[in-house]
């Protein structure tokens, strides 16, 4: 599920109104992109949103999602885990990036964050 709206944060209200909308822009036609399966587009757009907002889970993990299209399973990991530092919540962030671990043979790994996708998930109200 492509991620649209992101919850306001402290660290996020650091980050202009004007900035975010931009960001918001970029990620939004991104995901279009996406939809398109034009995966180096959706980056290019989700990269903007990010630089636009660097707080912004959401883009990193559609940015991850992306990279993970193309097969290229480190940057995904790599969005994965900036995502998740942002929003250590993010159930969808962890069960992607479990996706990502397994294609490159860490079932160990993959486990655990597909473990904690799950508790996310069942917490959730």
């Amino acid at each position: 599920m492509r991620s649209t709206t992101w919850p306001s944060t402290p660290s996020r209200r650091r980050t202009s109104e004007r900035a975010q909308r931009q960001a918001s822009a970029y990620n939004n036609r991104a995901n279009a992109w996406y939809k398109k399966a034009d995966y180096d587009r959706a980056i290019a757009d989700y990269s903007d949103a990010v630089r636009l907002d660097p707080k912004n889970a959401g883009a990193f993990r559609n940015r991850g999602d992306s990279w993970q299209e193309k097969k290229d399973y480190e940057r995904a990991i790599a969005d994965y885990d900036e995502a998740i530092r942002l929003d250590p919540k993010d159930a969808g962030a962890f069960n992607n990036r479990s996706g990502a671990k397994h294609r490159l043979g860490d079932a160990k790994g993959a486990e655990a964050d597909d473990t904690r996708a799950r508790a996310l998930a069942a917490s959730r109200p």
